[in-house]
């Protein structure tokens, strides 16, 4: 599961740098994120593994015709 530690204080992270771009931890933590659901590693997140991830965040898409708009 994607959770903070428990007993670890919460901290203010920016997302982007005084240029409007993202901030390395950012970009960091998506390509986690990404390589998490991308159980096929193929750079690619195909229909079954976006819904894995829309599970975890308590979301969903009606099928996959609506995923591919």
């Amino acid at each position: 599961m994607l959770k903070r530690p428990d007993k670890v204080d919460i901290e203010s992270i920016k997302l982007l740098d005084n240029n409007g771009n993202f901030a390395p931890i950012f970009v960091s933590t998506l390509r986690d994120i990404f390589n998490k659901f991308d159980t096929i590693r193929n750079n690619l997140i195909d229909w079954k593994e976006f819904r894995g991830f829309l599970e975890i965040i308590g979301k969903s898409v009606k099928d996959e015709i609506e995923f591919r708009v």
